[in-house]
Formats: structure tokens, sequence, C-alpha cells
């Protein structure tokens, strides 16, 4: 994921302001197939919200650069952490989805023409909401719990 976004410019550090949203919305794409297909992904919401956590924390060098050349040039292999190395040190149980079912995800298709609609998407209230502890409008407190 990360070279694939480096290598098509997608995540820019030359000037702080230039900081593009692209990557999030991909999160926030990638949640909304996990909740809609939840048998056909091995990681959970917890795993994409880690990832979206370090992607702007400092922390790692996996998605420094404009493009790869730029990478090359900043050395960030060799000068940064992996963001990937500090997952593989975690408790990987706490990213598994337990609803994850092999043998249906490599059967079945995860999305067929006129499966998909607007209607089917849903607020990431766990990426935007997070910090927020009272009930949000339009929630019921049944929703809540």
């Amino acid at each position: 994921t990360q070279s694939t976004w480096a290598r098509c410019g997608f995540i820019s550090t030359s000037e702080p302001r230039d900081v593009s949203p692209v990557f999030t919305q991909f999160l926030d794409c990638v949640f909304q197939l996990l909740r809609l297909y939840p048998w056909a992904f091995q990681f959970n919401e917890t795993f994409l919200l880690l990832i979206h956590d370090h992607l702007y924390s400092c922390q790692f060098g996996n998605f420094l650069g404009d493009c790869e050349r730029d990478r090359q040039r900043i050395e960030v292999t060799t000068r940064t952490y992996s963001l990937w190395g500090y997952i593989q040190s975690l408790d990987l149980t706490q990213f598994t989805n337990p609803l994850y079912d092999s043998e249906k995800a490599s059967t079945e298709p995860l999305i067929s023409p006129g499966q998909l609609s607007s209607q089917s998407l849903s607020f990431w209230s766990g990426l935007y909401n997070r910090f927020e502890l009272g009930v949000h409008p339009r929630e019921s407190v049944n929703e809540r719990l």
C-alpha cells in the first residue's frame, strides 16, 4: 500500500499545508467494504485506525515522500522506522476480524455490478467522531449501545 501511494504521489511532504486527504479517503473506502463484506477481510477497524493514526504521527517513514524517487533521495528506509515492523511487534490478535471466512473470501466475488449504492455507505464514526463522548445528533441511544 505504502509504495503504491508514494509512487502515485498521493502523499505529499513538501509543504505542510499541501497534505492530501486521499489516503484517509482510501481507508474510508476500505472501511465501507469491511462493513459490507466482513467475511472478506482478515483485519478489523482497529487496524485501519492504527494505520490512519500513524499516517501523520511522524513516528514512521512509510508514507513520506511524493514519489519513490523522493523516498530514495531522503533515504526513508535507512533513516526511519517502519510502521509494518511496529505492527508486527504488537499482539496481532487485536487486529483480527473474527468474521473472516477464507473459503468464502477466495470463492465469492467481493463486489458485483449493481450491488453497491450510496445508501449502503455509512459515516465512519470510529474515525471521524471517536473522540466525541456524547450522543451525536440523529443517533439514538440504542445505536450508541
